[in-house]
């Protein structure tokens, strides 16, 4: 706040005409060119101009000082900042400005100290994000910290279920409950897509669930677990190190670290990394410190078929 109101001091004692040259600056900046047309008594010549400070974009202080702006505005209404989550991030590292991009958002959290208490950057993705964040050199190493988004905890299954039952004035046996819980392992997306079946499957006044309406789930999902399964389709895809792991737990239907390294023969620093990546989306399942074992049926059914 202090910083802030150092800023809005300076800004004060500026003088007027200095302000309307930064206004004047800015709107030249957001003008991409214009044309000039000379009429001749024979022929016309027309000159196209392209501005060259002009950017579909605004330049990082024109951001910085908008961004006060709104933040001021945010305070007059009582909120403290604003948090900004930035979804499907892998994209933005796959891109050649992608370092300027980190960097510049690294330094404004660093060191702006007009910003950097009100300010706050969540990045959603995957491999390729947790990847480039551990490169060396990269703008997010030793910033951010990375935190894998698990399944849902049996507690939190259960009280979405009963939450859509009741938007949909469905309900469920204790039996169909469990079944959602195993046949999603938990999966957040998974659990949200078999529950929008089955309620359009007893809305259809057909009362149970059954092989039939299992084999048609799998073939629903194929696009889905075909993506999961694959990193040559999707970034987020399953690798081929990660499959044998996958197809392992299959046979062992449980396994620890080592059991699993010696049956893939690889190094176990290996199979961990692999095991967290397929905890994360629920296919498997953390036993305890050791033990892992398949998870969500569905997906193992769509393996094995």
């Amino acid at each position: 706040m202090i910083a802030r109101l150092q800023e809005a001091i300076a800004e004060h004692q500026e003088s007027l005409l200095s302000n309307w040259r930064k206004s004047y600056r800015r709107l030249l900046r957001q003008i991409p060119g214009g044309s000039i047309k000379v009429g001749l008594p024979k022929f016309d010549v027309s000159l196209n101009v392209v501005n060259p400070d002009c950017q579909r974009r605004l330049i990082n202080e024109d951001f910085r000082q908008d961004l006060l702006r709104m933040i001021k505005l945010l305070h007059k209404k009582q909120f403290t900042g604003v948090c900004y989550l930035i979804d499907g991030a892998e994209f933005i590292v796959s891109q050649p400005w992608a370092n300027d991009a980190w960097s510049y958002l690294r330094a404004m959290k660093d060191t702006d100290t007009a910003l950097k208490p009100f300010v706050g950057l969540i990045f959603s993705g995957y491999r390729d994000l947790k990847d480039y964040q551990q490169r060396v050199g990269s703008p997010l190493l030793n910033i951010a910290e990375v935190e894998w988004l698990g399944v849902l905890s049996a507690a939190n299954m259960r009280s979405l279920i009963g939450y859509r039952s009741q938007m949909e004035h469905l309900s469920l046996t204790n039996q169909e409950i469990e079944q959602v819980i195993t046949w999603s392992g938990g999966h957040p997306y998974l659990i949200q897509q078999l529950l929008n079946t089955i309620f359009d499957y007893k809305s259809s006044h057909k009362s149970q669930i059954t092989e039939n309406f299992i084999s048609s789930l799998i073939r629903q999902y194929d696009v889905d677990f075909s993506a999961w399964w694959d990193n040559k389709t999707k970034s987020y895809g399953f690798s081929k190190l990660e499959q044998s792991v996958y197809l392992a737990l299959i046979q062992q239907r449980k396994g620890t670290v080592e059991t699993l390294a010696q049956e893939i023969n690889v190094s176990i620093g290996e199979i961990a990394d692999a095991l967290e990546v397929l905890a994360g989306t629920g296919v498997i399942h953390k036993v305890d410190d050791e033990q892992y074992k398949i998870g969500a049926k569905l997906f193992e059914q769509w393996v094995i078929h």
